[in-house]
C-alpha cells in the first residue's frame, strides 16, 4: 500500500503517540491530536476528518497497558516503559504503514454528530442517550433529557467519551450537535 494512502488505524497511530511521548512526557489533548495528524500527514498519510476518536482509543490501549495516564482533564502523561522488555518509544520502529492490516476498524469513528454547524476550535455540543429520544416519540413529547457542554479545543468527541458515558448510559449516545466556533471570551 502507498504511502500517500496510509489508514489512519490505531496500530499507525500508537506508533505516533510513542514516538511523539519519546519528545516529551506531558501533552495537552488538543496538542497531541494537532502533532498526531501532523505527523501521519507527513509521512505521506491519508487525511482524516476526524480523528480524534481513533487517537483517543490508541491513547486508552497505552493506558490500559499502563503506560500513559490522564492526570487531568485535556492531559496525558507518559508513565513508563512497558514491564514486557519491549523497547521504550524511541526505539520503536517508526514505519507507519508497518502495522495497517493489524486493525482496519478503525478508520471510520462509530459516533458522528447527526448535525454540524460552523467551524473552527471551539464547540458547544450535545448529546443524549437514544432510549430518551424514543421514549419521548412514544409518549408523543416533542422534547428530552440532554447534555450540553463545552470545549475549548478541537476534541469534542474526547470530551464526550472523558464523561464516562460507556458507564453512565445504557447504550452509546447520540451527538445531536455540534456548533463549531463559538466564542467563550
Amino acid at each position: 500500500m502507498g504511502s500517500e494512502t496510509s489508514p489512519f488505524v490505531r496500530p499507525v497511530v500508537r506508533r505516533i503517540i510513542e514516538r511523539l511521548f519519546s519528545e516529551k512526557d506531558l501533552w495537552k489533548s488538543g496538542e497531541l491530536v494537532d502533532r498526531v495528524v501532523q505527523a501521519h500527514r507527513d509521512a505521506g498519510g491519508s487525511v482524516v476528518p476526524n480523528p480524534n476518536f481513533t487517537i483517543t482509543r490508541a491513547l486508552n490501549d497505552l493506558k490500559s497497558d499502563g503506560l500513559v495516564t490522564s492526570p487531568g482533564h485535556g492531559w496525558w502523561r507518559w508513565t513508563r516503559a512497558p514491564e514486557d522488555g519491549s523497547p521504550a518509544p524511541e526505539e520503536k520502529a517508526t514505519d507507519a504503514c508497518s502495522a495497517v492490516d493489524e486493525e482496519i476498524d478503525d478508520i471510520e469513528p462509530t459516533i458522528r454528530p447527526e448535525k454540524e454547524i460552523g467551524n473552527g476550535l471551539e464547540c458547544v455540543y450535545l448529546y443524549f442517550n437514544p432510549d430518551d429520544r424514543r421514549l419521548a416519540e412514544i409518549e408523543g413529547r416533542d422534547v428530552w433529557e440532554c447534555k450540553i457542554g463545552r470545549t475549548s479545543s478541537r476534541d469534542a468527541m474526547q470530551r464526550i467519551w472523558g464523561q464516562d458515558i460507556r458507564t453512565s448510559l445504557s447504550h452509546l449516545p447520540t451527538v445531536g450537535l455540534f456548533f463549531w466556533d463559538v466564542s467563550f471570551r
